[in-house]
């Protein structure tokens, strides 16, 4: 079965009927309905949903945020020593882009 990694702002935007991207995340996780498509995340994307939540001083909805991840994805990945070895690989190569894209990047290349 396939797969597709979310990332944060998936979730963010899905969970928030104001979004200009509401609407176009509501028709993704319904094309992945449809298609038999598993939605994956990390549990980074945790974390950075209630860093965001707490930055914007909203942690609650943070909180609700990210239970209805929890409800949503089909699975979520872990973060353990082989993805921190090989996001610190991956950063030396790409030094500009952002720590924490790195590691989902590192997540989704040892998760398939």
């Amino acid at each position: 079965m396939k797969q597709l990694y979310f990332d944060t702002n998936i979730f963010i935007y899905f969970s928030n009927r104001d979004s200009t991207y509401y609407a176009e995340t509501q028709l993704l996780l319904q094309y992945c309905q449809d298609n038999d498509i598993r939605i994956v995340t990390s549990c980074e994307t945790i974390q950075e949903i209630i860093h965001y939540c707490q930055r914007i001083k909203q942690v609650q909805k943070g909180i609700l945020m990210s239970n209805l991840v929890i409800q949503t994805v089909d699975k979520m990945f872990t973060v353990n020593q082989n993805t921190v070895e090989l996001y610190l690989d991956l950063i030396q190569d790409f030094p500009t882009v952002p720590s924490r894209d790195i590691l989902h990047g590192a997540t989704c290349i040892l998760n398939g």
